[in-house]
């Protein structure tokens, strides 16, 4: 491998662009970056992150994580911090390193009558389906009723790991199922925000 291709894979890693203000680019030192945003407002401890490369001209900084699900993290709490007066995400226009669209997604339905291809137009509309649905099958090679399949996940700026997210639940017709796959965004049922359960949720919310 020459030197040119090492590291040319990003791992768990973002960029963040600090945005003009008055035609000029606003100011962040990285070490204010790294102690008041990712520290302070995000909530990350030094040994999460993995390195804090500060883009020349002072446009910003790419941000590295020790693995994947600091990474995931990162997309929940900046999520969560847009609705917090005075943040500093307001700064920047955060962009992807790391290419985390393609999964492979289980569906479980609880009617084996239900036909691959309508599970697949369901899909469709959330997602890019890459290939055919597979059967899951036991140890012994019997079908356990749930299907496999590589899907895309769609570009979406507002949503969770800028990822437009697949719904947990498929309803088709009568039929009901559930879905899961890598890196599937926790929704708190409590307070709206991802990043959590709600059985983990720290906010005190009104329910009158």
């Amino acid at each position: 491998m020459s030197a040119a291709q090492v590291g040319m894979r990003r791992h768990h890693a973002v960029r963040l662009l600090l945005k003009e203000k008055g035609g000029k680019i606003m100011e962040l030192s990285r070490l204010d970056f790294s102690r008041k945003f990712l520290q302070k407002e995000l909530g990350f401890h030094p040994a999460q992150v993995n390195c804090i490369l500060a883009l020349p001209y002072g446009k910003g900084f790419d941000v590295s994580f020790a693995n994947a699900s600091f990474l995931r993290e990162f997309w929940g709490q900046l999520q969560n911090s847009l609705n917090t007066q005075g943040s500093l995400t307001a700064m920047f226009e955060v962009t992807k390193l790391t290419d985390n669209s393609i999964k492979t997604v289980i569906i479980r339905m609880y009617n084996e009558t239900v036909q691959p291809e309508d599970v697949a137009v369901w899909l469709g509309r959330y997602c890019n389906v890459k290939g055919p649905l597979v059967q899951v099958k036991d140890p012994d090679g019997i079908w356990t009723g749930a299907w496999r399949v590589t899907v895309q996940q769609r570009e979406d700026p507002g949503g969770y790991g800028g990822l437009k997210a697949i719904p947990s639940t498929i309803v088709l017709g009568e039929n009901r199922g559930h879905v899961h796959y890598q890196d599937q965004p926790k929704l708190c049922r409590k307070c709206g925000e991802h990043g959590h359960l709600a059985e983990a949720c720290k906010k005190v919310v009104c329910m009158k």
